[in-house]
């Protein structure tokens, strides 16, 4: 099964991402981008890629240790608005960064530790905690061409701001691919608070 772990947000967070989805389908360039779902709103703390049921049952308890995951009261952190990622010129993703916190750094190193214990590759890059609101399409204009409205600068929303949110859950998804997009189903969660 193809899995990844990520943060669950609460219903005032999901709330100001969707309106973000939202506000920014209107804008001309939309069509290139292929939106994420109401339902997919997250933010991947480690991919996984393909498991079997042996190592999702070790990873589970891998992380029920104390040490592995202090259950922390829900996780309050920082949102940023939307952005052309990794650069406005040539982009692969709009995302929502999240501002670095200690408590989702060493989340992320537990699920990054619970990973190599099923066997899964070291994460060669840094974290970098993100919500991703669509994927830039093949159709994405090239450099010099008409792509977001001239002149516009990343945020994609201005003026740029940035909204403190709950996370309220660390889940294990299986990622679903269908034809529709994917599907993510929920293998296993571990509430805060």
């Amino acid at each position: 099964m193809r899995a990844f772990l990520a943060l669950d947000f609460d219903a005032a967070a999901l709330a100001i991402l969707r309106a973000y989805v939202r506000d920014l389908r209107h804008l001309t360039w939309s069509k290139h981008i292929k939106w994420v779902g109401d339902d997919s709103l997250h933010s991947t703390t480690r991919f996984l890629g393909e498991i079997d049921g042996a190592q999702k049952d070790i990873l589970i308890e891998s992380l029920r240790a104390p040490s592995a995951l202090d259950k922390p009261e829900a996780l309050t952190i920082t949102v940023m608005s939307p952005q052309l990622f990794p650069k406005s010129t040539r982009p692969r993703l709009v995302v929502c960064l999240i501002k670095p916190h200690p408590v989702l750094t060493a989340l992320a190193l537990a699920c990054e530790t619970a990973a190599q214990t099923i066997g899964v590759p070291a994460e060669r890059r840094a974290f970098l905690g993100h919500v991703t609101l669509g994927r830039v399409r093949d159709s994405w204009p090239r450099r010099g061409e008409a792509g977001p409205e001239a002149g516009q600068a990343s945020p994609l929303i201005a003026p740029s701001q940035a909204y403190p949110t709950r996370a309220n859950a660390l889940t294990l998804y299986q990622s679903l691919l269908k034809s529709s997009g994917a599907e993510y189903v929920p293998l296993h969660r571990w509430p805060f608070g």
